[in-house]
């Protein structure tokens, strides 16, 4: 994400491509209208991401890891929605955090 976004605003053409959105977004977020095109469909992907942002600073930096490890051992490596996955994890990590 961080390093695709400012690729995307360095090679959007409003004028002559404006339906382009010339990144592959890798990381997975939750609830994205794959109709969108160009800059549109980019800001709904920074707005998901923000809202996932939002929504995990609920929750301790190791709270998150271990609910990743506990999904999967090797969870840096994989492209996964991480809101997804700490949402529907069992309640003992929540309750500590909510």
């Amino acid at each position: 994400v961080e390093k695709a976004l400012p690729g995307f605003f360095l090679y959007y053409d409003v004028k002559f491509a404006p339906t382009d959105h010339i990144i592959t977004m890798d990381y997975p977020v939750f609830k994205m209208d794959m109709n969108l095109q160009g800059i549109d469909r980019i800001r709904q992907y920074i707005d998901l991401i923000w809202e996932e942002q939002c929504y995990l600073l609920q929750f301790s930096r190791s709270d998150i890891i271990n609910i990743l490890r506990s999904f999967h051992p090797r969870y840096e490596k994989e492209y996964f929605n991480i809101k997804e996955i700490v949402a529907k994890h069992p309640l003992q990590f929540h309750q500590r955090n909510l």
